[in-house]
């Protein structure tokens, strides 16, 4: 999920989709949500999120794909939108170019000799660290890190049921879409202290994503198969019925897929 902030609408502004980006179809407001705190003796306790920063404009839940949804919607029809293309190299023509290799979900390979390039792909960029190498001054390329709470930490998501239940008693107890949910661990729980959050979602048919965010030398980065992950879950999480809200293939994905930082 992303929050869109002020700074975000910004663009929205520009291109004209804020109305469509703070409809209550599309995105859950922060002004409008609840946080409820699901307890290991079953105990669940619900509110308001304070208001940190105050502002006349609040942010907004939406889902990633919906939000890229949302930006195609306001381009051209002579615009290209390529999903699942992945960035491999670029590399310099004799014109003083730049060619684009990049490879796309079918298994195709894409080239491209664009007149402009913007370097939007993430922290890791190639067009930074390409541009660097070519400009000969690279430190001006170099991002500037600053002190954070959350420098180092390492995150992970586990897909779950739109409704996914709550209470492992009682079937009609299920999640709803527009609250947000705080699974506190027991206090024996066989890796330490570990929470799960659950951000709000408009949209009811969309799969909840419980975040899982610790320490990169967490034991909980090491568990090794499907089985270790529901074993963890299950020890660490009673009040949740974890055998119905998380299948085998999406614990063996979590125990597969290296945490993101």
């Amino acid at each position: 999920l992303y929050l869109v902030d002020g700074r975000g609408q910004r663009f929205t502004d520009a291109a004209g989709l804020t109305e469509e980006l703070a409809s209550p179809a599309t995105s859950v407001s922060s002004l409008n949500y609840t946080v409820t705190r699901c307890l290991p003796d079953g105990q669940r306790e619900e509110s308001v999120p304070p208001i940190l920063e105050p502002s006349d404009r609040p942010s907004y839940w939406i889902p990633r794909a919906r939000f890229l949804a949302l930006l195609n919607s306001a381009l051209p029809p002579t615009v290209t939108t390529r999903f699942g293309a992945e960035l491999r190299e670029l590399h310099q023509t004799p014109d003083g170019g730049v060619e684009v290799v990049a490879s796309c979900s079918d298994g195709s390979e894409l080239r491209l000799t664009p007149s402009l390039l913007v370097g939007a792909d993430g922290l890791q960029s190639l067009v930074r660290q390409r541009c660097g190498e070519w400009s000969g001054a690279a430190a001006e390329y170099t991002p500037v890190v600053l002190p954070s709470p959350s420098s180092g930490l390492r995150y992970q998501m586990i897909k779950m049921p739109p409704d996914l239940r709550l209470d492992p008693k009682n079937a009609s107890v299920t999640a709803q879409p527009r609250k947000a949910y705080s699974m506190r661990p027991a206090t024996d729980a066989p890796l330490g202290p570990t929470r799960l959050g659950l951000l709000p979602v408009a949209d009811p048919t969309f799969p909840r994503t419980a975040n899982v965010i610790l320490p990169p030398e967490h034991p909980v980065w090491a568990l090794g198969s499907a089985e270790e992950v529901l074993g963890w879950l299950r020890a660490t999480f009673p009040h949740l019925p974890v055998d119905d809200v998380v299948s085998a293939d999406e614990a063996a994905a979590f125990a597969a897929g290296g945490p993101g930082g």
